[in-house]
């Protein structure tokens, strides 16, 4: 396949799956694609244990990374429609991490939310499988939010 048709085809595949399987019952691209690997590890992130959810493609060793915070919801990482969109990225061939955060769940605010995401962020960094790891502008946000001193 000609590489600059990889982020089109990603983003087919990732949307194919998530609309399908919502709207028929199953997945138009689940035949093509291999079902990912899915895990649960217990990480501590800004010193806040919490569960983190990893989606891996079911092929291959190495895949651009990207980390889903789904905001303000009790149901945290077992939010279905979260999961789905996490599988049907990580079909699309992204390793996907989805941290539980505590204060999302909680559905309150935390003046160590920022640097549990940042921390969440550098841990998806180093992971040996991700490859390609880089911050969109919000993620550029909180990283900076959790480094900046506090005035009180």
């Amino acid at each position: 396949m000609d590489r600059a048709l990889i982020p089109l085809w990603r983003a087919v595949v990732a949307l194919a799956h998530v609309y399908s399987t919502t709207l028929a019952g199953r997945s138009v691209v689940g035949g093509l694609t291999a079902p990912p690997r899915y895990g649960e590890t217990t990480e501590t992130f800004a010193g806040v244990p919490m569960r983190v959810g990893w989606w891996r493609p079911g092929r291959g060793t190495a895949h651009p990374a990207l980390m889903l915070v789904i905001g303000a919801v009790p149901a945290g990482i077992d939010f279905p429609e979260l999961r789905l969109a996490a599988d049907g990225l990580a079909r699309a061939g992204f390793m996907v991490m989805i941290p539980d955060l505590p204060f999302l769940k909680e559905e309150r605010l935390d003046t160590t939310g920022g640097a549990q995401i940042a921390a969440a962020f550098a841990a998806l960094a180093a992971h040996p499988a991700a490859a390609g790891v880089r911050g969109g502008a919000r993620a550029d946000r909180r990283a900076a939010a959790a480094r900046a001193p506090r005035v009180r």
